[in-house]
């Protein structure tokens, strides 16, 4: 039995369509719908908690293989419909959003990714498969040190998928592993060959600025004037290159020490010398760095500060437990759009623990976002992964043909769940 669309218009009359192939015309099917938060049947009197009076029952006929009703719901929320059928119930939820969210697409990404070509476990290609089939719409691979890799794979894959993108990306060092660990997502152009080609005299440039810089910030003497001068400089140059400058990990137990000083990095996101928060990822395996994370994200909010989020995994096994743990929904037009989904505060940061899940941001899309890990997420995989052997064929033929044919069950499948404006 399946019901759609799942995401209606809220205070507009939707109508749905309940299918079986089980349903024989002629044939009662009772329908009631009960929403979680403007409740069907006020709160009155006694407060009774009767779930058989807490909405109203209809009963409908089938005809032509489905039973056809409609719901106007109110506000944005949660609803969830009954279906009464041979003596079963049956039920299934669905989300009303207010116009400016509805007209929205919504899509599941990560922007920190590594592969072989630098210290990940598999090829480029093979990372793109792995989170094709695990339902993400969008990935950005961000190898230490280097573009190029992440550059051709999005050549590859974009020049032949329209509703599978890859993102350019790379992560910046100032050089070895060093000190700096900063996302550049979807630029034009590569901030670390600027860097690998002279290290010294990039960084004894910005150093020989640093003096200016610090005053310019009104940055307090207690914090590296070199360091606030190096990191802005990368977030500068990602931008010049049309891309979205990510601070990550700063909370990362690396080598004895955090990543970051806390200090320097509440100036840092304060100023909005970044364009976008890494507030969970794969830091430390006990959940410290991501705990610090969210709690100084949280801290800053109440502060007054505003600042885009993402979360990313900073995989380097896509056959490991990091692995869809940490990732990004983002709200936008079409999934060409992620980056000024992030730069106008339509992503949220999602954590899963388990088989439980935490998402951060702003609270309405907070809980579309869990409604759509809920509902949408199991069957839109499943397609996925029927057809992820399709999507790598497709991939090294350079086939359009091949695409389209892949696409085509997922588009699909979209649309039904949102309604064709998907």
């Amino acid at each position: 039995m399946q019901l759609f669309p799942r995401i209606l218009l809220a205070d507009t009359k939707n109508t749905l369509a309940l299918r079986s192939d089980d349903f024989k015309d002629g044939e009662t099917v009772i329908i009631s719908v009960q929403s979680m938060e403007k409740y069907n049947v006020p709160h009155s009197g006694l407060y009774r908690i009767d779930e058989d009076r807490r909405f109203e029952k209809h009963t409908k006929i089938v005809k032509d293989g489905a039973v056809i009703f409609d719901f106007t719901p109110i506000g944005e929320q949660r609803h969830r419909v009954y279906a009464e059928y041979r003596g079963e119930k049956y039920t299934f939820e669905i989300y009303s959003l207010l116009s400016d969210l509805y007209a929205l697409n919504a899509y599941k990404g990560d922007g920190h990714i590594h592969s072989t070509a630098s210290d990940g476990l598999s090829s480029p290609l093979d990372t793109a498969c792995a989170y094709y089939a695990a339902g993400f719409d969008y990935i950005a691979l961000t190898d230490h040190h280097k573009y190029a890799p992440s550059k051709e794979l999005s050549e590859q894959v974009n020049g032949v998928l329209k509703h599978f993108r890859v993102y350019c990306g790379e992560e910046v060092h100032n050089r070895d592993m060093g000190y700096f660990h900063i996302i550049n997502f979807g630029a034009k152009d590569s901030v670390n060959e600027i860097i690998n080609a002279d290290p010294d005299d990039v960084f004894r440039k910005i150093a020989a600025q640093a003096g200016v810089i610090a005053e310019k910030y009104s940055l307090p003497e207690s914090l590296d004037k070199k360091e606030f001068a190096f990191r802005l400089w990368v977030s500068e140059n990602i931008r010049k290159f049309g891309g979205v400058s990510v601070l990550c990990h700063p909370y990362w137990d690396a080598y004895g020490e955090y990543n970051m000083q806390s200090d320097m990095l509440y100036f840092l996101l304060k100023n909005h010398v970044f364009d976008a928060f890494e507030v969970v990822d794969d830091v430390d395996r006990t959940g410290n760095g991501v705990n610090l994370q969210t709690a100084l994200y949280q801290q800053l909010r109440a502060d007054g500060v505003k600042i885009p989020i993402v979360g990313s995994s900073d995989c380097h096994d896509v056959n490991g437990d990091v692995f869809g743990k940490y990732f990004t929904y983002a709200f936008c037009d079409n999934v060409e759009y992620i980056k000024e989904a992030i730069t106008n505060f339509k992503t949220v940061a999602v954590e899963r623990i388990g088989t439980e899940y935490r998402v951060y941001g702003d609270f309405r899309l907070i809980k579309y976002t869990r409604f759509l890990i809920d509902n949408f997420e199991p069957n839109f995989k499943q397609i996925r992964e029927k057809n992820v052997a399709l999507f790598k064929r497709a991939i090294e033929e350079r086939s359009a043909e091949l695409a389209e044919k892949l696409e085509k069950d997922c588009l699909s499948f979209r649309k039904l769940f949102f309604g064709n404006r998907a």
